[in-house]
């Protein structure tokens, strides 16, 4: 069966997003920058899903990007692909480091490229913020300091765990460059293993990995030569970093310039993902309703006005208006968002044709993120097809009724929505 699609998305595929340049013509215009090259700012980015499957990207996964990817999003983050066995978090996770990965890896791609947009795979390791009981190893981190997150002690890397480490996150970046993805991003935010190096909290190491903030960015920086040095000179390589981590005691945003700075030097990287905080402040890494729209976005711009790398910021950001004033304003080259296109997929296209049919995301946070803490695939509140592109749905009967929907919350909404169509 095909699917029957609402008077939008029917139109998507015809529809020219110059339509809406009067409306956004910062936010729908092209950002070209060296390897960078997308047909708008707009990113979908990385997030858990558990769509993934046996570790590899699962069909309901590619159909779940490429609704994005028609949608009109101009780059696709993946979710966060393991590096090493030691990071496995969720069984569901895809893992990057096993070379069976690329055959779906290739699928994905090719998928994402048929509606003319970008698609990079997040890599990543989150050393100490997970548990050891979710891999079955031994968990890892610069330092023996207890886990913020879990009632766990790390066991310190030895320096033939980091190599063993950083080796693995350039295996996985050989696997991803010999399909037809456009890059790979990498996760540096959030507490997750470059962090906990560059954290004075977490990193209490004397050897060359710890110690200086030079010492401490070294762990990140070979990984970037390393991962550049297999993406070759025409794909992408992105961060995911912090503004800030938002703990006394943690990485500043001035430190964070700095690194970004030395960054720089390396001429390896394409562009930006700013986010903050780290498990200890995972209210601002996924902030919910009562939080500020673009609460993120001081850090992403203090950031910009000291690169010329191409700044995405992340955070709270779901108005077409707020984003275009966000690029307009100087403030950032472009908007990485999650919950708001998994609200509505079509939220580009929409933003081109008429943003008052944009189905909004209110921020709930209770099936986008809170089912990840009970090991379940995620939902949306009010897009119930979320996760489900892959599902066939009912053709249009040919005759028509009469339906009275009782109850205009967002079930009864769905359910009249669905009637009608």
């Amino acid at each position: 069966m095909i699917d029957k699609e609402d008077s939008v998305a029917s139109e998507r595929e015809g529809a020219q997003l110059g339509e809406g340049a009067s409306l956004f013509p910062h936010l729908l215009s092209p950002l070209v920058h060296g390897r960078l090259s997308l047909r708008n700012r707009v990113m979908f980015s990385g997030h858990v899903t558990l769509y993934a499957k046996d570790g590899l990207v699962s069909p309901r996964l590619i159909r779940y990007y490429s609704e994005r990817a028609k949608g009109g999003v101009g780059i696709i983050v993946t979710e966060a692909a393991a590096v090493h066995p030691s990071t496995v978090k969720f069984p569901e996770m895809i893992r990057a480091y096993e070379p069976r990965v690329m055959g779906s890896i290739q699928s994905l791609a090719e998928a994402i490229h048929a509606h003319d947009c970008r698609v990079v795979m997040q890599l990543a390791h989150g050393g100490a913020r997970m548990s050891a009981i979710d891999s079955g190893m031994p968990l890892l981190a610069p330092s023996a300091i207890l886990s913020s997150m879990y009632n766990e002690v790390p066991r310190a890397m030895t320096i033939k765990e980091i190599k063993s480490v950083q080796e693995e996150f350039k295996l996985s970046s050989r696997h991803a460059a010999q399909t037809d993805l456009d890059g790979v991003e990498l996760h540096a935010a959030h507490g997750y293993l470059p962090v906990q190096f560059l954290s004075p909290l977490h990193n209490h190491r004397s050897d060359e990995y710890g110690g200086s903030f030079q010492n401490r960015s070294r762990f990140l920086l070979e990984i970037l030569q390393m991962v550049r040095a297999e993406m070759g000179t025409d794909r992408l390589l992105g961060i995911k970093i912090n503004g800030s981590d938002l703990v006394a005691g943690g990485c500043t945003t001035e430190d964070y310039i700095e690194l970004i700075g030395l960054i720089e030097e390396t001429g390896s990287v394409d562009y930006l993902s700013v986010s903050v905080g780290t498990s200890r402040t995972n209210h601002k890494v996924v902030p919910a309703m009562p939080v500020q729209e673009g609460v993120n976005v001081e850090y992403a711009a203090r950031i910009k006005k000291n690169t010329m790398i191409p700044v995405f910021t992340v955070g709270r950001i779901y108005r077409p208006q707020h984003a275009e004033e966000l690029i307009s304003n100087g403030f950032v080259d472009g908007v990485s968002i999650a919950r708001a296109l998994i609200a509505d997929p079509d939220w580009v296209n929409k933003a081109a044709l008429n943003p008052k049919l944009i189905r909004p995301c209110i921020a709930v946070n209770q099936g986008c993120f809170g089912y990840l803490y009970r090991s379940r695939p995620i939902t949306c509140l009010v897009n119930p097809r979320s996760g489900k592109e892959f599902e066939e749905r009912a053709l249009p009967s040919g005759g028509s009724k009469r339906i009275a929907v009782i109850g205009g919350g967002p079930a009864g909404c769905e359910a009249a929505i669905t009637a009608a169509e």
